[in-house]
């Protein structure tokens, strides 16, 4: 401490200590030979030295998060997806509805043609040599057939004990039609029940086996009794969708 307040004699700062500069010299040169050996933003850092931040790189695009859900692209595949499949199963169902009509339509007209023809047959089965009257009184022969398919007989009551009765067979309009008095000798104002047994006839065909074997068209023949009855008959018809059908009955009653 200098006497009488004087201040010290100012100095010049001298040269550094030449073993100084030399560690730093030495020191510097390895620092940048061990950032070079790190990768990226590492060998930044190490050159920088110990404080220096890292940054990532900040990318251009910000990148948005989808929405849950479909987007309208998936929605419209999805939907005519689903209306293909929902045409092609509506025309399988349609097919298949328009086969079973048909088979049921079918089934229908064997089943109505069966019984139609059971009728006939059971009508000429029954058949009674037993002459009648018309409404005029006037002599009427047991069977009663004309050429064109039409024909009148006297068959036997039902089951519960009726009596006789009157049946007869036409072709009108293409329907097979059965009429039946409820007595064998009708006066006027007696009504006969009339039904169309088929539909879609054609043509209607009956022929008459006589005693000598003989195939007659109308009946009875020229000079015959009028309570003689045919051996058989033989009916053909051609109806629509069906084609020819062709029975063969032995008559019930020969007189």
């Amino acid at each position: 401490m200098a006497l009488g307040g004087a201040r010290p004699p100012h100095r010049e700062p001298g040269p550094a200590p030449r073993g100084a500069h030399g560690a730093a010299r030495g020191r510097a040169p390895g620092r940048a030979r061990a950032a070079r050996r790190l990768p990226g933003p590492a060998a930044a850092g190490a050159a920088g030295g110990r404080g220096a931040a890292v940054r990532a790189p900040v990318s251009g695009t910000r990148h948005i998060p989808r929405p849950a859900g479909f987007t309208l692209l998936e929605l419209l595949v999805a939907v005519t997806v689903f209306a293909l499949l929902a045409a092609l199963a509506y025309g399988g169902l349609a097919r298949v509805s328009g086969q079973a009509r048909v088979l049921a339509e079918r089934a229908r007209g064997i089943e109505r043609t069966v019984m139609a023809l059971a009728l006939v047959e059971r009508d000429l089965a029954q058949a009674l040599a037993r002459p009648g009257r018309d409404a005029l009184g006037g002599r009427r022969p047991a069977l009663e057939a004309h050429a064109d398919g039409r024909w009148t007989l006297t068959r036997a009551g039902g089951a519960l004990g009726e009596g006789p009765v009157r049946v007869g067979y036409g072709l009108e309009g293409g329907r097979l039609v059965r009429r039946i008095w409820p007595v064998t000798d009708p006066v006027q104002g007696t009504r006969a029940l009339e039904a169309a047994l088929l539909d879609g006839v054609r043509t209607l065909e009956v022929r008459w086996l006589d005693r000598d074997g003989a195939w007659l068209p109308a009946w009875p023949p020229p000079q015959s009794q009028a309570g003689r009855l045919p051996r058989a008959a033989e009916l053909r018809l051609d109806l629509a969708g069906w084609g020819r059908i062709r029975r063969v009955v032995v008559m019930g009653g020969e007189g």
